[in-house]
This record gives C-alpha cells, structure tokens and sequence, in this order.
C-alpha cells in the first residue's frame, strides 16, 4: 500500500471517528439535557435563536492534483491555504442542555499561482489561477452550558458545495493549455481557457466553544471537518479533506 492509499484510509477513518463522537455526544448529552429542565429557568418549549459570523481557513496543501497519463499517477498542486467566510444561524431549546438545529453557509474565493510539482518532487510549473467555492449545510446541534457565559456545543449534518474555476485570459506570462513535464516521456496538459465548475455532497462534523455576554453578544472558535472533492476535468481535482478553523462572533437574537 503506497503512501497515498494509507493516507486516503486514515482520512476516512478520521471521518468516521468524528462523525460516532458527535453522534454519541448527541445522544449523551440529550439525555442529560432532558432531566435538567426541570431545574432551568427558561422552558423547553421557548427556543433561542443565535446568529453566528465565521471567518477562517483551511489548509489546501497538496489538495490540487492532475493527472499524468504517462505514470498513471497524480502530479500534486500547492495551493497553500483557503479563506473561509460565512456564518450560520442557531436554533435551539433549553438552557444548561440545549438541542436544536443549525443552517448556513461558507464561501471561498482565491486568485492565487499553483505550484505543481513533478514526479522527481522538483518544481513543474507555477498556474495563476481563481477558484471559488459556495458550502452550503444544515445539522443538529447539542449544546452544553458549562456556566452562565461559556457555552460548548457539537453539530453534525450533510453539506453540499460547489466549486467553480473561471477560465483564464491568454498571457504571454502566464500558461495557457501549456503542458507539464513530469518525467520521460510524461506530459500532462491543464486546459485554462474553459471554465469548469463541480458539485460535491458530504458529512460535516462541527465543534465549537462560545463566551456569552450577558448582552447576548458571543465570540468563540470553532472547528469543522467536512471531505469535499471537485473534478474539474483537465483543470484538476480539488480535494479540501482538512480541519477548517474559525473564529466566531454572533449575538441572540
């Protein structure tokens, strides 16, 4: 097993674990929120809605790749990191053990060069090139009211993204339907005078930690793991399989 297959198993299983963590947190701590309400001030029947401002990032290292027909291999591309900004909307009920739901969506948009690197790891060549991308989610949510201002909460649910390449103009500085040299014998072309655009269905798993004022203002962090992976056809597959990380801000409303 090579070490692309290891860390494609590992991914899954780091998947899988994430998402039976927030499944048994779910099941474990509704029961626990169920016999409190008896002892809370604000019934169960009476929902709190929170609105949240996510600004973050995600490590995209490696997660651009093309395919070489000479090797039959996957020649990497570093897009470095993507910004991530949106925010979501919080509907829950109870107060010391809430449950409830969440909605909302992330957007990423980069004009950055990709650096694709050859079969013997040396530099091929460096691709300016855009990238936008639309998440869209919806999920459970389990919170826990650790004191009266800090408030620690798990979500869970089914993501839909699109991503989308714009096509590039021709430049004299720039590769355009240039090839990629990769070894003897190996050439791999990148089309970037089409558009190409994809759709990817997936798990997300979210945890976060929010401080309350007693305003009603929040700000937290928060980390969300979601496996999207787009075919862009000549241009590429983008496979975003890493943590993203955020910071909150929000307020109830």
């Amino acid at each position: 097993m090579d070490v692309r297959s290891v860390g494609e198993v590992v991914r899954q299983l780091t998947m899988r674990c994430l998402i039976f963590v927030v499944t048994v947190f779910l099941l474990v701590i509704g029961g626990a929120a169920r016999a409190q309400e008896q002892d809370d001030n604000i019934p169960p029947t009476i929902a709190q809605q929170y609105a949240q401002v996510w600004l973050g990032t995600t490590d995209a290292d490696g997660a651009w790749s093309v395919n070489d027909p000479g090797t039959n291999s996957e020649v990497p591309g570093d897009y470095s990191s993507l910004p991530l900004g949106g925010g979501a909307s919080q509907r829950l009920w109870g107060k010391r053990g809430q449950l409830g739901f969440e909605g909302g969506a992330l957007v990423s948009w980069k004009n950055d060069d990709v650096e694709f690197a050859g079969s013997n790891g040396m530099l091929a060549v460096s691709i300016d090139t855009e990238l936008f991308m639309m998440d869209v989610f919806m999920g459970g949510v389990v919170g826990v009211r650790l004191t009266r201002w800090l408030r620690l909460y798990v979500a869970a649910g089914p993501s839909i993204a699109w991503g989308y390449l714009p096509s590039e103009d021709n430049d004299e500085d720039e590769v355009n339907g240039g090839p990629i040299v990769t070894g003897p014998g190996s050439v791999v072309i990148i089309d970037l005078d089409s558009s190409e655009s994809d759709v990817s269905f997936a798990l997300y798993g979210r945890v976060g930690i929010d401080i309350e004022l007693d305003s009603g203002f929040t700000f937290g962090v928060s980390a969300r793991y979601a496996e999207h992976e787009f075919d862009f056809d000549q241009r590429g597959d983008l496979k975003l399989d890493k943590m993203q990380w955020f910071l909150t801000l929000g307020s109830k409303i």
